[in-house]
């Protein structure tokens, strides 16, 4: 799909019209030496990072049989689906690259032809203002409550009425029903003790860590040069402060 020919000190990348970078020129220059403004086609262009990778392909590479990983892969969906239904009960904000993943929305490449500055980036800094003189907000009042709530048991649940005695209509979406309640607990309690699925969670989680054990070994050095080359290190001061 792609080749690349080299002359001299510059690289060109020739890539085929396959319909994959629509609007691209033929000849795109590697980001060798990371340049002062970068071109950025795709979501791996935004991230001018030059870390040697590894791609492990083959077939079975969970190590557990096809059925039994095609029941793991759905109790998990049906775990994570649960897990975002609850989070936006209670209002929390569930992960976007996992609600993507749920709902079958894979974002393409970047929309528009973008440059980013990357030596004007990495040499600006950020002065916060100056705290107000109140900084822990002492000297303000505590606020008055205009409305009055009423909690009250019902089926085992506790309810949040207001003075009619009704649900208020920001509480109804955080209520379920015990029945269903018990019924999902039940039904994660089942994903629990299910042995081909702890197998294939235990086997992927140890698959993940020798692989950024991998990483870490092959670009460790590099990572802390860039660490060490950021203008103020605050990340790599607090990265040094917590060791």
């Amino acid at each position: 799909m792609e080749s690349a020919q080299h002359d001299g000190d510059s690289s060109l990348l020739q890539i085929n019209s396959l319909g994959l970078l629509n609007g691209m020129d033929e000849n795109v220059e590697l980001r060798a030496r990371s340049p002062q403004h970068v071109e950025m086609y795709t979501f791996r262009d935004a991230v001018d990072v030059n870390y040697q990778r590894m791609a492990v392909t083959g077939e079975e590479l969970s190590g557990v049989p096809l059925e039994d990983l095609k029941e793991s892969a759905r109790e998990l969906t049906e775990a994570l689906m649960l897990r975002k239904e609850y989070m936006e009960r209670i209002g929390n904000q569930f992960p976007l690259t996992t609600k993507n993943f749920l709902g079958g929305y894979y974002p393409k490449n970047l929309p528009k032809y973008r440059r980013k500055n990357i030596e004007m980036t990495a040499q600006t800094s950020y002065n916060p203002p100056l705290p107000p003189e109140d900084h822990w907000g002492l000297n303000i009042p505590l606020p008055k409550y205009e409305k009055t709530y009423i909690l009250k048991r019902n089926h085992g649940m506790v309810e949040i009425l207001d003075e009619d005695e009704k649900i208020p209509n920001q509480f109804r979406n955080a209520y379920i029903s015990k029945e269903k309640f018990l019924k999902d607990l039940e039904r994660l309690s089942v994903m629990i003790v299910n042995g081909p699925l702890k197998s294939f969670c235990y086997r992927r989680l140890c698959f993940l860590q020798n692989k950024f054990q991998l990483h870490t070994l092959m670009n460790e050095l590099r990572e802390q040069h860039e660490q060490k080359s950021v203008p103020h290190r605050d990340f790599y001061n607090i990265r040094k402060a917590s060791v």
